[in-house]
């Protein structure tokens, strides 16, 4: 279940398809992984209820990040032969890698569409919401940050901080830039928070390339798992 609100208000992604990007992203993979037979943009357009044009992009994404495959039927008389899309062999939403290359997707849609620090904090925050667990305080948090390999380490002293050892998104920089990087960042680990059932959490932003970025998570107002 992707989160219904988020403290940024509308963006523009939002205003111009009523979905966040990253629900806009699982949903046309979940369209695709049930489908019985490669699917034209028309139909997979229909599914998902959103116009041919709007949907078109995010595919070309999906393709270029390795998730979709798409295949060109032979030409037969006038016109352009049609483009038919399947889910790529063993691509799993929930797995650390395919989520990962879910990431490296919106650097494609940023890179070709420009859009702005809100809308990509807005993605990483419905990334972070899906791939966490219900509860489980920042027990939970850490464990998600671990698997994606950020390499979470408790700071002594200080209840509640983790210092990451590495960047798994450093790799976006060149794409994205240093800024829209973080924003993706401080998204993702927002996100887990909500879905951990904690207040909040804030980053402490270091360069990509050597890592070092701190996480301070706010526990929940009443009581609830929150040892890191």
């Amino acid at each position: 279940m992707e989160p219904t609100s988020t403290p940024h208000g509308p963006s523009r992604l939002d205003a111009a398809s009523e979905m966040p990007l990253g629900a806009v992203v699982r949903r046309l993979l979940d369209v695709l992984d049930r489908a019985d037979r490669p699917l034209t943009v028309q139909e997979i357009a229909d599914m998902v209820r959103r116009h041919h044009t709007g949907v078109r992009p995010q595919l070309a994404a999906l393709v270029r990040a390795g998730l979709v495959d798409a295949r060109t039927d032979p030409p037969q008389g006038r016109g352009r032969p049609a483009t038919r899309y399947t889910a790529a062999p063993l691509a799993r939403t929930e797995s650390a890698d395919s989520h990962l290359q879910l990431l490296s997707v919106v650097a494609d849609l940023v890179r070709t569409h420009g859009f702005s620090t809100e809308d990509v904090e807005r993605f990483g925050e419905s990334q972070g919401y899906a791939q966490a667990r219900d509860g489980g305080g920042a027990r939970e948090v850490r464990r998600q940050l671990a698997t994606l390999g950020f390499t979470p380490r408790t700071v002594p002293g200080r209840p509640g901080v983790l210092e990451l050892g590495r960047c798994p998104l450093a790799h976006l920089v060149a794409e994205l830039g240093g800024e829209l990087v973080c924003s993706l960042h401080l998204g993702l680990t927002r996100g887990m928070a909500q879905r951990a059932g904690l207040q909040g959490a804030e980053l402490e932003i270091a360069p990509p390339d050597r890592a070092r970025c701190r996480v301070t998570l706010r526990p929940p107002q009443e009581g609830g798992p929150n040892d890191a």
